[in-house]
C-alpha cells in the first residue's frame, strides 16, 4: 500500500486501488520533448578520463561521450578481479576501448596498493555490511578514483561538472 501511494503521489490515491493508481500514473506521463538534452562540450578543451571496465555500460558511455565530441581516455584498474587462476583477462580491453571511441586506454595494475591500503585496513577494522558481508565493490572505488585523478591532471582533462 505504501509503495502504491508513493508511486501515485499521495496516501489517499494509494487507497483508491489499482484503477485509481493507473489513472494517476497515466496522467503523469513525461513527454520526451520536456527532457533537457545536453548539447555536448563547448570550448577548446573537451578531454576527459573515464573509469572503464570494458563492460556494456562503460563501453556505451564511452561511445556516447565520443559521439558528443569529447576526447575520451579510458582508464582501467586491475585490482586482482577473479583471484587466483581465474584472474580477469585485460589483454583485449585496450582494443575494445579504442574500438568504442577512446583516444587512449590505460590499464594499471593496482593490486598491491589495493591490498595494502584498502583491504588490510578493512579487515583490521572488521568492516562488515549487514552483519555478514565484507565490503567488496564499494571498497575498490576509492582506490580507482584516487589513481584515476593523476592521469586526469597530467592530461589536463575536464573537471567533473556538478
Amino acid at each position: 500500500m505504501f509503495l502504491k501511494s508513493m508511486l501515485s503521489g499521495s496516501r489517499a490515491a494509494g487507497r483508491a486501488g489499482a484503477a485509481g493508481m493507473a489513472r494517476t500514473l497515466s496522467s503523469q506521463k513525461r513527454r520526451m520533448s520536456n527532457v533537457p538534452i545536453h548539447p555536448g562540450p563547448t570550448g577548446p578543451d573537451k578531454r576527459l578520463v573515464l573509469a572503464y571496465s570494458g563492460g556494456l555500460d562503460t563501453s556505451t558511455q564511452l561511445r556516447w561521450l565520443a559521439d558528443k565530441g569529447y576526447e575520451v581516455i579510458a582508464f582501467c584498474a586491475n585490482l586482482g578481479q577473479g583471484g587466483g587462476m581465474n584472474d580477469e583477462d585485460f589483454s583485449g580491453i585496450e582494443k575494445k576501448a579504442l574500438a568504442s571511441g577512446a583516444k587512449k586506454c590505460y590499464v594499471l595494475d593496482l593490486q598491491e596498493d589495493f591490498v595494502e591500503n584498502y583491504v588490510f585496513p578493512i579487515i583490521r577494522a572488521n568492516a562488515i555490511y549487514e552483519s555478514r558481508y565484507l565490503l567488496g565493490t564499494s571498497l575498490a572505488r576509492p582506490c580507482i578514483t584516487k589513481t584515476l585523478v593523476r592521469p586526469a591532471l597530467l592530461l589536463r582533462a575536464l573537471a567533473p561538472v556538478p
